[in-house]
């Protein structure tokens, strides 16, 4: 695979590329002398895009998807991307202070949006981490069973400091089960304890005020 690098965060990789872009624009144009280039890059879903959200962390995207991006590129100025890319598959790897990572598997749909800047791109993605765990410790029934158990992330607003929220849903728990975990579960901070239990120890754990 050939890899087509547009700035420190994004990458384009793409199978059917025989040489790098950038390299071609090396050694045949002097971007420096004047010349001001627009692309417009038609990404598939053949192509693989990665970007960075924290580069400390680790936090990355890396999905498959398609969009229109067109790229400028004039003397004394910085790199500009205009354009929405839409994810329809990827993993999203969530690293919390080095404690622990997760891969979360993005959900189709999600998009990344450019206009000029390209640390200014807004996001709006989507991602599921799937685990197991018994809810008894949440919900304080001596019945319950371990079931599936999704956490979803929601990742929104700019790039360089996206909004990030969590839910956590039990789909094949009964009925009685998820409706006491969305009573507990009605809060920030009581989702975020939860998420932080599942991430280290793959259960739930008492709430705060229990």
């Amino acid at each position: 695979a050939t890899e087509v690098k547009q700035s420190g965060f994004v990458t384009f990789i793409s199978p059917d590329l025989a040489a790098d872009l950038l390299g071609i624009l090396n050694n045949d144009f002097n971007i420096d002398e004047g010349v001001s280039l627009d692309f417009d890059i038609n990404v598939n879903p053949k192509a693989k895009v990665s970007i960075i959200l924290n580069e400390s962390t680790g936090n990355q995207l890396n999905s498959r998807g398609d969009g229109l991006i067109k790229m400028k590129l004039e003397p004394s100025r910085d790199l500009e991307l205009y354009g929405t890319y839409t994810v329809s598959k990827g993993e999203y790897r969530f690293n919390i202070e080095g404690l622990f990572a997760k891969n979360f598997e993005v959900e189709r749909g999600g998009t990344v949006t450019w206009n000029g800047d390209p640390y200014a791109a807004r996001l709006d993605l989507v991602a599921k981490y799937v685990t197991k765990a018994n809810p008894e410790l949440l919900t304080g029934e001596s019945s319950a069973v371990s079931t599936p158990v999704e956490v979803y992330l929601y990742i929104s607003g700019g790039l360089t400091n996206p909004n990030i929220a969590f839910d956590i849903k039990a789909p094949r728990a009964s009925s009685t089960t998820q409706a006491i975990l969305a009573n507990r579960l009605n809060t920030d901070p009581a989702i975020n304890q939860q998420v932080f239990s599942l991430f280290a120890f793959n259960s739930f754990t008492p709430p705060s005020e229990m």
